[in-house]
């Protein structure tokens, strides 16, 4: 695995330096916690291990406790580190591994957490929420659920 410490590293750069391919690289939708300044999103990236065993080793966190909101924010979600996600060889790890040894054809599920929230999420402001939803960071059921949206508001937006 590439070391990248707090950057995302381009996926050009990692698919010519590692007999690796990322198969998946997105946001998580509702992953930042809910705040009056929503928490940043977490992402999901997957890597498939293409020809040669490999050996993992990874250190981040947030796995087990989520990042927390501050001043009435929500925390954010968790992360995760799974090999073979949605598989019968789908196996969790830790937030700390090392040496393990993965094979040709592995899947390796990286899911980074999402920040926590700052501030009451009932007071952000309703058009960041609805903007929220256009660009699929926060769901239509978490608009409504988490910032009191009304489903009316989400509708008039969806049609204009």
């Amino acid at each position: 695995m590439h070391i990248s410490n707090v950057r995302i590293a381009p996926i050009e750069i990692i698919e010519s330096e590692f007999p690796t391919r990322i198969s998946r690289f997105e946001l998580i939708p509702d992953s930042g916690g809910p705040g009056t300044f929503r928490g940043g999103l977490g992402f999901v990236r997957e890597y498939e291990i293409l020809d040669t065993p490999a050996r993992l080793s990874m250190r981040t966190d947030h796995y087990q406790e989520p990042p927390k909101g501050m001043d009435g924010g929500k925390d954010g979600r968790l992360g995760a580190l799974i090999i073979n996600p949605g598989t019968s060889e789908e196996h969790h790890l830790p937030s700390r591994v090392g040496d393990i040894t993965v094979k040709p054809g592995d899947i390796i599920q990286v899911v980074r957490p999402g920040g926590g929230g700052l501030g009451d999420p009932g007071k952000r402001d309703r058009e960041k929420v609805l903007a929220d939803i256009r660009e699929g960071y926060v769901s239509p059921e978490a608009a409504i659920l988490e910032y009191g949206l009304k489903r009316n508001e989400i509708e008039t937006q969806r049609r204009n």
